[in-house]
């Protein structure tokens, strides 16, 4: 568990978060932006909880979201947004298997979905 916020950005040949694969909860927000070759988020399929909010944003790389399926509840805001490669309908399947505790905004996520 983080018993803070997580931010993973600024890493511009960060290709995966698969360190990560044991975490299950963050309590407070996590962040995952400008990472210009992160491809995918499949290193976090052990989270099921954020406890504040959920922003992924300007990883022009990312493709999917699919490694948050195991993902219940983000206790604020889920914001996704600005990703070139980013499937929008793995954006809506997230959106979709969460309890959001408050807003959802997801825009100009514009990859080709397979």
């Amino acid at each position: 568990d983080v018993w803070g916020y997580l931010y993973i950005s600024h890493n511009d040949a960060l290709t995966s978060v698969d360190g990560l694969s044991s975490l299950t909860d963050v309590v407070s927000d996590l962040y995952i932006y400008d990472n210009d070759a992160l491809m995918h988020v499949d290193g976090l399929s052990s989270l099921t909880t954020v406890g504040g909010d959920l922003y992924i944003y300007e990883s022009p790389s990312l493709t999917n979201v699919d490694g948050l399926s195991s993902l219940t509840s983000v206790g604020r805001n889920l914001v996704i947004y600005g990703n070139a490669t980013l499937c929008q309908d793995s954006v809506d399947d997230l959106v979709d298997a969460c309890t959001i505790g408050g807003s959802i905004s997801t825009y100009n996520n514009n990859g080709t979905c397979p």
